[in-house]
């Protein structure tokens, strides 16, 4: 039973969720039999770690009908009866805590049972709530499924009523419909920058070729709505996701966004926000410095305002990675420590104590407390892909400081050997690890030999390369000498 699609299920309850579904499968409304009931509560004494030996087929058999012959036919009618209560259970959940959906099916339920006029009363408050508050997928998303329910009840006679739906109904659709679009088309890109891939999406490229989508977005320019101004920033979004070099996209999109938000709701805010600081730091990433302070102005208004919290519990770590590698260059270890100390607290617990060893290894480093940054370092043991990699340059740039040679060659041909073997980096990132061992064992060679030709050429080659992991770091290094 180890091995049961029902426990991996149920590895992932919390007790509330545990509790809850002992009362779920309980309930004379769901139809479950007695036996499985019985079933489950045996194997909740064994929970959440399940541990094999506890969940054997004949341990749980044996608990439950005593000295009778082993029946495997019942064990396997058990598990799946109550695989099938622990699916409903979980669809149940899901519906029970999406409001948006309930309020959709009791509509639904009422125009079926023709109680019009309390349709009209639900209907039109429902509108009313998203006509107040801010707009984002969401919202645009409830308003198109509230309108088709009124259309499908005004198509009987109701014409202007009808009518107004129709546009209303359209209008939402519209907007969710390009707002999902440009989510996908964003992701779209970056795996294809990423992965090759033998299948091509037909009807989304050939929608895209023929879409007029600059020709619409300047047709509402003036159009000052709710709606209008969720198309437009989505819209430059969309550019900026195409192009990462698009600072016209960027500027325009950030006026927005900064100058009025009003019809923002935080979780959207975050989200443009955020897209604002990764535009940045992709700017950074590629070695353009001058948008260093921007990415901190659009992080720390994140921050301050806890909006990484709208949609999270957690703060991602990819702005971790971000915020600490930039203060970086900045050399602001100060930046770093108070980050640690106003915000770890919302830092993933399963990688909490790794995460601050990142960032107190950057603060040492910063502070030039060597020792100390190889010393937290070291005790990194589980950090995803990007995070390793910075860590391994880490150590590099530091023993190559030192003058540690023979940790310098190892700690190289270390580094060397993960990019050649992990499979989370895509080709650029491979290149610019390599660029930047390539460059760093060139800049080692000429510290004992300092030829004013030979570095200038050096700091040439380096300013000149793009695909390259702390080009800065390597030009200062090269200009020390």
């Amino acid at each position: 039973m180890k091995r049961s699609k029902l426990i991996k299920i149920l590895r992932t309850f919390s007790p509330r969720e545990m509790k809850e579904f002992d009362k779920f499968i309980s309930s004379p409304l769901f139809g479950c039999k007695n036996f499985v009931i019985r079933f489950f509560k045996e194997i909740k004494k064994h929970y959440p770690e399940f541990s094999p030996d506890d969940i054997e087929k004949e341990k749980i058999f044996k608990k439950l009908y005593g000295s009778k012959k082993y029946n495997d036919g019942l064990v396997r009618r058990m598990t799946s009866d109550l695989m099938r209560m622990s699916e409903d259970f979980m669809m149940y959940s899901s519906f029970r805590a999406t409001e948006s959906f309930r309020n959709v099916c009791f509509l639904h339920e009422l125009r079926l049972r023709k109680l019009d006029d309390i349709f009209l009363i639900k209907s039109g408050r429902l509108l009313s709530e998203i006509k107040n508050s801010s707009i984002d997928n969401l919202s645009l998303m409830n308003k198109f499924f509230i309108e088709n329910q009124r259309i499908n009840l005004f198509i009987k006679g109701k014409e202007n009523m009808l009518l107004e739906s129709l546009f209303a109904g359209s209008d939402a659709l519209i907007g969710f419909f390009l707002s999902a679009l440009n989510n996908k088309t964003q992701v779209i890109h970056g795996r294809r920058r990423a992965t090759k891939t033998g299948t091509e999406p037909v009807l989304y490229d050939n929608f895209m070729k023929h879409f007029d989508y600059p020709g619409y977005i300047k047709s509402i320019e003036t159009v000052d709505t709710a709606e209008a101004f969720f198309l437009k920033a989505n819209y430059y979004f969309h550019l900026m996701s195409i192009d990462k070099d698009d600072v016209e996209s960027y500027q325009k999109c950030r006026q927005l966004v900064h100058t009025d938000s009003t019809h923002l709701r935080d979780v959207s805010r975050q989200n443009y926000i955020l897209s604002l600081a990764n535009f940045c730091s992709g700017q950074v990433m590629d070695n353009n410095y001058d948008y260093l302070d921007e990415y901190f102005y659009n992080i720390e208004i994140i921050l301050k305002e806890n909006l990484f919290l709208s949609n999270a519990t957690v703060i991602s770590p990819g702005i971790i990675r971000r915020i600490i590698l930039f203060s970086m260059i900045q050399k602001q270890a100060g930046y770093i420590e108070n980050f640690v100390k106003d915000y770890s607290k919302y830092f993933n617990p399963m990688h909490k104590d790794d995460l601050i060893n990142y960032c107190n290894a950057a603060v040492h480093f910063v502070n030039k407390d060597f020792g100390k940054a190889l010393e937290h370092s070291s005790m990194i043991t589980h950090l995803p892909s990007e995070f390793i990699k910075d860590i391994k340059i880490l150590k590099i740039k530091i023993f190559y400081i030192l003058n540690y040679s023979d940790s310098f060659i190892s700690e190289i041909d270390s580094f060397r050997h993960y990019l050649s073997t992990e499979n989370g980096f895509n080709e650029r990132n491979i290149l610019k690890g390599r660029n930047f061992i390539k460059f760093i064992l060139k800049l080692s060679k000429l510290r004992d030999n300092r030829l004013a030709t030979d570095l200038s050429v050096l700091i040439r080659e380096i300013m000149d390369e793009d695909k390259i992991n702390e080009k800065l770091w390597l030009v200062e290094s090269a200009n020390e000498l």
